[in-house]
Parts: structure tokens; sequence; C-alpha cells
């Protein structure tokens, strides 16, 4: 099963741009956590973001800002490697967002906020966040970058889709890995 694994970092690495050394069997041993937050979340994530998180989980992704597991309470402050070095540096500190509190933060909201058809106001008319539907990244401005869980394929993967996005959401690419090489580079 790693190797799978393995070869879909190496495919996300490249799409990267990143160079890649597989790891030690501590990456792989990352697997029993991965499972831990899809339990959490109530769904299983697409097999080339259980690679991403296995392998590149600690490093700073290039382009939108991709929430990632940690151990602990306090998210804020992580230091962290850019990809290709061993250790970070002391003044490296990224921000990052927790994967389960970004999707439960979105799901503990009592209503959310629609735009009406003729676009003029905004009026609640979600009572509930779709579980389906798993927040994985966000683009430093107002949408997100979403799992379909919904629409699994055979090999394992989910659409990405972006909200919001009138009406509903827009599909931006058929898998994360898809997403990796279309979004390393936001210019």
């Amino acid at each position: 099963m790693a190797d799978r694994y393995e070869e879909l970092a190496a495919q996300i690495a490249e799409g990267m741009g990143w160079e890649f050394r597989p790891s030690a069997d501590v990456r792989r041993n990352l697997l029993g956590q991965i499972e831990a937050v899809e339990r959490a979340l109530g769904g299983q994530f697409p097999e080339s973001f259980r690679a991403f998180l296995m392998y590149f989980n600690e490093q700073l992704p290039i382009g939108p800002e991709l929430y990632l597991m940690h151990d602990g309470v306090s998210y804020s402050g992580l230091r962290y490697a850019l990809p290709g070095e061993e250790t970070a540096d002391k003044d490296d500190v990224l921000w990052v967002s927790d994967l389960v509190e970004e999707n439960r933060r979105l799901r503990d909201r009592p209503t959310w906020l629609t735009q009406t058809p003729a676009g003029d106001a905004w009026w609640a008319a979600q009572p509930k966040w779709p579980d389906h539907l798993i927040v994985f990244a966000h683009s430093g401005m107002d949408w997100g970058y979403y799992f379909d869980l919904m629409r699994r394929d055979k090999a394992g993967e989910c659409p990405v889709v972006v909200l919001p996005s009138a009406p509903g959401h827009e599909t931006i690419a058929t898998s994360f890995l898809e997403f990796a090489r279309r979004y390393r580079d936001p210019s």
C-alpha cells in the first residue's frame, strides 16, 4: 500500500516542482493519523491527498493555503522546512490551519448566507453545511477548495470544487493531483 502512496507523492512533487526524496517509514506511519482525521470528518480523502499528507504534510505549499494535520491545540507558529531542506529555519514560522478544525468550523455554523438570484442581497438559505464537501485549502480571499466526496471515481479520487461560485460550486480539477499541478503557482 505504501508503494502506491509513494508513487502518488512523486507525481505530486513533480506537479508542484519539488524534488522528491522518499522518506523513512515515519511518513508511512502517518496513515493511522490520516485515518483518524478522516473518521473525525466522516469521509475518506482522495488517494492523492492521502499521499500528500503522508509525504508533504510539514512542507510549505505553493499556491493556495492548504489545511494540514497537526497534533495539539494551537496551530499558529508552526515551524516549517521548505521542500528540499532537512530542518526548519528558526525564523520560518507558518500560520497554518487544521483540516479537522476548519471543517468543524464550517459545519457548526447555524446558517449560511447565500446571494439572491438577482445578486442584490444576501439571505440565509442553507441551514447546514453539506457533509460530502470537505474543505482542504483556502485561496486567501473569499473562496475555499473542497473535495466532493459524492463524486469519487474508481481510483479513489474526488473532484476539487471551489466555493463560493454562484449558483452552487464549480469543479476546477478532477483530482488533487491535477489541482497541485494547476495551482502550484498562483500567478
